[in-house]
C-alpha cells in the first residue's frame, strides 16, 4: 500500500497519513484551497508545496486602488496593520482578478469582451468545440507512449489502440489529464490559426478577432466557447431584419460556412448526430430543448415568427402535430419518410409556402432552417473542414444585433 501513497496523498512535514481528509468538513472553493494546484498536477510539483518568488505588490495596488476612504488615507502604518488588511480584503477582492477562474478574473474578462464589442461591433459567429479524447488516435498514442515509457523512435501499432475498450481508453486519459488538456488547447489554437488564413475553411470570411473561454463538463472533458468576428459579415440592416426574411448575404454566409449534410462527414457520422440525454428534457418539456429531430428543408431559410395579432391557432396546433409525427418517424423506422415531398403529402401540406407558414406559427424568435434531407433529422450543423480536424462534436450559431438565432 505504501508504494501507492505518492499517487494519492500529499506529503509534508505538517501532514500525517489521512485516508479521508475531506470527511466531516465543509466544501472548500478551489480558489481557497492552498494545495489544489500541487494535488492537481502531481507530475509537475511532485507533491511539494510551491514557493512564490514573485512579489504580490501589484495585486495589493489593484486592491487599494478601489478603496475609497478620503477621511483616513492609506499610510505605511495602516499597511503594517493586519486588521486593516483583513478588512480591506473582505471589502474588496479585486486582487483575485489575477487568479484564473475566479469571479474577479471573469469580471475583468467580461469587461474586455464588452470593450471588443464596442470597438468591433456584434460578433458574427458563436462557435463551440468539444473534446473527444478517447477517439483521438494521435492523443491516445501519445498518452500510451508516456505511460509505458516507449521511446519516440519506436512506433506504436494501431492494432493496440483499436483493440482497447472504452474503459481502457478512459483510464489512459485519466492517467494524464494535463497532456489531454494541452492537446485540446493546441488543437483549438491550430483551428483558430487556420480560420485566420485567406484560404482557410471560412474562405472570404477571414477571422478578424475572437474571444474564447474553455470550460470543463461534469465528466471532466473540456469544451471551448468562441465568439468570432469575421470579414465580409452581413450588413447591419440584415442583422436587424429591416427587410424581413430577405437576408441574402446572411444565407450566403450560412451556406458557405456550415452545412447539415451528413454525407460530408464521412464514416464518423456519430460526431454530429444528436442523441437525447436527460439535459434535453430537464425542464419537464416533451420536446428536445435543442430542437431535435430537426426540421427538413429544401433550402436554407431564415424565418420570423408571426405577430400575436396574425397568429392562427389552427396552424399553431398543426405545427405541434407535425412535430409529433417527426419525432415518431425518427424513432420508428416503419414510419420514416424518404423525401420531404412524402412527408408533406402524408400530412396534407399542399405547397412549400404552406409548410413555411406553419413554421412561422410554431417559432418564437428568428430561426435558421437549414437545408436538410430526411436522413439528416438528427444531424447538427457543422463546418466540414473544422470537423475533419477536430474529430469531435461542434456547434455553429449565427449572431444578430441583439439576439442569437436558433439553428434547427
Amino acid at each position: 500500500m505504501l508504494s501507492k501513497i505518492p499517487e494519492t496523498l500529499f506529503w509534508g512535514e505538517d501532514y500525517i497519513l489521512e485516508m479521508a481528509p475531506g470527511q466531516h468538513t465543509k466544501p472548500l472553493a478551489l480558489a481557497f484551497d492552498g494545495d489544489a494546484e500541487e494535488l492537481s498536477f502531481p507530475t509537475i510539483y511532485y507533491f511539494q508545496p510551491r514557493e512564490f518568488k514573485v512579489p504580490v505588490i501589484n495585486s495589493f495596488n489593484l486592491m487599494f486602488r478601489n478603496v475609497r476612504d478620503s477621511t483616513c488615507p492609506i499610510t505605511r502604518e495602516r499597511l503594517d496593520d493586519p486588521e486593516f488588511l483583513r478588512e480591506t480584503m473582505n471589502r474588496n477582492e479585486s486582487f483575485l482578478s489575477c487568479l484564473p477562474n475566479s469571479i474577479q478574473y471573469w469580471q475583468r474578462r467580461k469587461n474586455d469582451l464588452f470593450a471588443m464589442m464596442r470597438q468591433l461591433g456584434k460578433q458574427t459567429v458563436f462557435l463551440t468545440l468539444s473534446a473527444s479524447e478517447i477517439y483521438w488516435a494521435p492523443l491516445m498514442k501519445c498518452v500510451y507512449r508516456f505511460k509505458h515509457h516507449i521511446p519516440e523512435d519506436e512506433s506504436i501499432d494501431d492494432i493496440i489502440l483499436e483493440e482497447m475498450t472504452g474503459s481502457q481508453r478512459a483510464e489512459l486519459v485519466n492517467g494524464d489529464l494535463v497532456l489531454c488538456c494541452l492537446y485540446f488547447d493546441r488543437l483549438v489554437g491550430c483551428i483558430v490559426n487556420a480560420i485566420k488564413l485567406k484560404k482557410g475553411p471560412f474562405g472570404k470570411y477571414k477571422l478578424i478577432e475572437y474571444f474564447r473561454r474553455v470550460e470543463f463538463q461534469h465528466r471532466g472533458s473540456p469544451h471551448c466557447h468562441m465568439l468570432l468576428w469575421l470579414e465580409n459579415a452581413p450588413p447591419d440592416d440584415e442583422r436587424r431584419f429591416v427587410n424581413g426574411e430577405h437576408v441574402p448575404k446572411t444565407i450566403e454566409l450560412i451556406d458557405e460556412l456550415c452545412t447539415a449534410d451528413s454525407s460530408q462527414i464521412g464514416s464518423e457520422r456519430k460526431l454530429q448526430t444528436h442523441r437525447h440525454t436527460h439535459a434535453c428534457f430537464k425542464r419537464n418539456t416533451r420536446t428536445c430543448l435543442f430542437g431535435a429531430p430537426f426540421w427538413p428543408m429544401k433550402s436554407t431559410r431564415i424565418l420570423l415568427p408571426v405577430t400575436e395579432a396574425d397568429r392562427i391557432e389552427a396552424l399553431s396546433d398543426l405545427y405541434k402535430s407535425l412535430r409529433e409525427v417527426l419525432e415518431q418517424s425518427e424513432s420508428d423506422d416503419e414510419m420514416a419518410f424518404n423525401t420531404i415531398e412524402q412527408f408533406g403529402a402524408t400530412n396534407s401540406i399542399e405547397s412549400e409556402d404552406e409548410y413555411l407558414k406553419i413554421h412561422r406559427h410554431g417559432i418564437h424568435r428568428p430561426t435558421v432552417m437549414y437545408r436538410r434531407s430526411m436522413r439528416d433529422l438528427m444531424t447538427s450543423p457543422f463546418n466540414p473542414t473544422i470537423l475533419s480536424v477536430l474529430q469531435s462534436n461542434m456547434t455553429f450559431n449565427i449572431s444578430w444585433m441583439n439576439i442569437h438565432v436558433r439553428l434547427t
